[in-house]
């Protein structure tokens, strides 16, 4: 049986694999060794170099996008914090208010029941207590730091809900201020002591 004859031209240029052994000739080997093969090994190298990891532009744009999307995320993220802070404080407030209101009616300790608004003892904090005004009496306060900083006005210091009747001294709108955003909220309670925000 014959063996097939191939060209070194057709061999080099359809990708054949090169094979130098002892059953080939000592001319086709020098002559593949030659030009032919240091450019194919050449054209190997350089596309393995070329797919072997990213280029530094490549990198670079991506920190960039990062960049970009964590600057507006915190953005985001700080308005949201903001926003959840003010709404935070004014339920706060809310429910100091229906939990006066409730202990009034409810005429737990005989008393009227109210809520103080920064007293002066107190200038950063809502006070609950069970007496017709407030005093700086500590046994019968419930003392509530303020946690976010809002500014409240149409506010008296003092409001006060009558026992059993649950009656406010106070008809009118309180309007909370968030200084950070500018955003207002209002509580209004009428004279039968109905609070609604």
């Amino acid at each position: 049986m014959a063996s097939p004859r191939i060209s070194i031209r057709s061999f080099a240029q359809n990708g054949g694999l090169l094979r130098c052994g002892l059953r080939s000739s000592l001319a086709i080997c020098s002559i593949l060794r030659g030009p032919v093969l240091s450019r194919v090994s050449h054209t190997i190298n350089f596309r393995r170099s070329s797919t072997a990891g990213f280029t530094l532009l490549e990198i670079l744009i991506v920190i960039g996008l990062f960049a970009i999307i964590g600057t507006f995320a915190m953005f985001i993220d700080m308005g949201s914090l903001f926003g959840n802070s003010f709404r935070g404080e004014e339920r706060t407030i809310v429910t100091l208010l229906q939990n006066a209101r409730a202990d009034a009616m409810d005429n737990v300790g005989q008393a009227p029941h109210g809520l103080a608004i920064y007293p002066a003892d107190n200038p950063d904090a809502y006070v609950l207590f069970a007496q017709s005004a407030y005093a700086t009496d500590p046994l019968s306060h419930r003392v509530v730091e303020e946690a976010y900083d809002i500014e409240i006005s149409g506010a008296p210091v003092e409001i006060v809900f009558e026992q059993l009747s649950g009656n406010s001294n106070f008809e009118g709108t309180i309007t909370l201020t968030d200084p950070n955003r500018g955003i207002t909220s209002e509580i209004t309670i009428n004279h039968e002591g109905a609070i609604s925000w």
